[in-house]
């Protein structure tokens, strides 16, 4: 399958999406509703990173897409970040955060799997102190 999920291995309640070759909507959906069985699993808020690194691409109907796997988050999910460098997919994620504003704070597109690290360590701190 080329839409893979786990948790985190180092960093507590982390979800990890790895997406890899060419993938489907349909895997991403198969995908998101794991992540909703796993999310109920804990008593804490979830952030999940999509490693996009090693995907050869989106599929056809990529804002469509992306606006149903979107909708229906969890109340126990936090951030996602969604990791890539590929010109398209930044092309994309600014088309969809403009189409869907109010998702702005929710979700963030990053280069690398560190830098998306970095964000959760952060917004994690800014939880924590409110």
């Amino acid at each position: 399958m080329a839409v893979e999920i786990n948790w985190d291995k180092t960093h507590d309640h982390i979800l990890v999406i790895t997406v890899s070759d060419r993938w489907t909507w349909a895997e991403m959906a198969e995908t998101v509703k794991k992540r909703n069985e796993m999310m109920e699993s804990v008593d804490a808020i979830v952030d999940v990173i999509v490693n996009m690194e090693a995907s050869s691409g989106m599929p056809a109907n990529t804002l469509t897409g992306a606006r149903q796997v979107g909708k229906n988050r969890p109340d126990k999910e936090g951030m996602t970040l969604v990791v890539g460098t590929s010109g398209f997919l930044q092309a994309m994620f600014d088309l969809y955060m403009r189409m869907n504003n109010h998702q702005s704070e929710v979700f963030h597109l990053v280069r690398t799997m560190d830098k998306a690290y970095a964000v959760v360590a952060e917004r994690k701190l800014q939880r924590a102190s409110s």
